[in-house]
């Protein structure tokens, strides 16, 4: 069916946690039939759990199929923006 990774980040800057989504796949069968929104809830409840402060999540700015589903999921855009150097 599928399975979500997610993990623990302290950030000094607000005083808490934040939960990170680090993987999420659906095998194809099960996706946009409301499988998502459990793999989230318990992601979710965890977080709530240890009192993090909010979910967040990696989506490439191209892929709309995953950003539709996230929005769907009650995510919103964030102001922060990835910069990388390469090696």
């Amino acid at each position: 069916m599928g399975n979500i990774s997610a993990l623990r980040e302290r950030n000094d800057w607000n005083a808490g946690y934040y939960g990170w989504i680090q993987s999420m796949y659906l095998s194809l069968a099960y996706r946009g039939n409301g499988w998502m929104a459990p793999l989230l809830d318990a992601v979710k409840s965890d977080v709530k759990m240890q009192q993090g402060l909010e979910l967040r999540l990696y989506v490439h700015e191209t892929n709309n199929v995953a950003i539709r589903a996230y929005e769907k999921a009650r995510f919103t855009h964030s102001s922060y923006r990835i910069m990388t150097q390469p090696l």
